[in-house]
């Protein structure tokens, strides 16, 4: 244990000197590119590729983003900080949503460049993809009832409220408050991670097995059913079982190192309180 916790002591104080270079080098060349004008735009995909794309990759953020459902495949940006665009692609069957600089908000802050507006970012898919793959930093992410086969979140210090449903599902919150709402869909496998932040997931219909890692995070889980074995591992955390749970069914292998984790299972219509 003691060797554990020295690790992390090592890992926190080479980071925090990573952070004090990278504002250092930020505010010397940082102004070159962002210059505290905003821009709004459109962007849409041809017909052919909107029917040949089944994924959807996306890696921006600084701002709000609202993906919703419909015919077209259409990225509309409003009042976006300039330097910072995200730009809508099709690649190998793939709709790709990128920003151009990738840089980190807090370190831009720390430098004295202004990346703060009221910016929205509203994109148009198709409600039934193959794969969805999502890095989503320093703003506010909604995803209004997408369907898939594979979706992976990366969330990090950003609100979101995610209804997803995933055959197999992986969401990995830091810095934030991530709400997923499972819509009551079997899921076979789900992987759920919070470091520093809150995950909420409802409507949960696991079928062969779930792992929850809480690590200075807290995670509140909401079951639908009663058929699971929770099997739990506490270094300085906890995790609260409650709700009718019995049988042999699908595992949820729930891991506490700092943070909290809260299971509520048995007949649908239990909420997380």
């Amino acid at each position: 244990m003691k060797k554990f916790v020295k690790i992390n002591a090592i890992i926190i104080a080479a980071g925090f000197v990573l952070f004090l270079i990278g504002t250092v080098w930020l505010s010397a060349a940082g102004a070159k590119y962002f210059s505290g004008n905003t821009v709004s735009y459109e962007e849409n995909l041809s017909a052919k590729e909107v029917l040949s794309a089944d994924k959807l990759e996306i890696e921006t953020g600084f701002a709000e983003m609202e993906i919703v459902t419909g015919s077209e495949v259409k990225l509309t940006a409003e009042n976006i900080p300039e330097g910072l665009q995200a730009h809508l692609s099709c690649d190998n069957n793939t709709i790709k949503i990128s920003s151009g600089v990738n840089y980190g908000g807090k370190l831009l802050k720390n430098a004295g460049i202004n990346v703060d507006s009221s910016g929205k970012y509203t994109l148009c898919v198709p409600e039934s993809l193959s794969k969805i793959d999502v890095e989503f930093g320093f703003g506010k992410l909604t995803v209004n009832g997408l369907s898939c086969d594979k979706a992976d979140f990366e969330v990090a210090y950003s609100d979101a409220d995610i209804y997803i449903a995933a055959s197999k599902l992986d969401i990995d919150n830091a810095f934030g408050d991530t709400y997923i709402d499972m819509m009551s869909v079997e899921c076979s496998k789900a992987d759920i991670s919070s470091s520093f932040g809150q995950c909420r997931i409802e409507n949960a219909l696991i079928t062969e097995a779930a792992d929850i890692d809480s690590s200075f995070g807290e995670v509140s889980c909401q079951l639908i059913g009663d058929n699971y074995r929770v099997n739990s591992d506490n270094s300085f955390g906890d995790c609260t079982v409650s709700g009718d749970i019995s049988g042999s069914g699908a595992e949820i292998n729930v891991s506490n190192s700092f943070g909290d984790t809260k299971i509520i299972a048995g007949k649908s219509g239990n909420k997380i309180i």
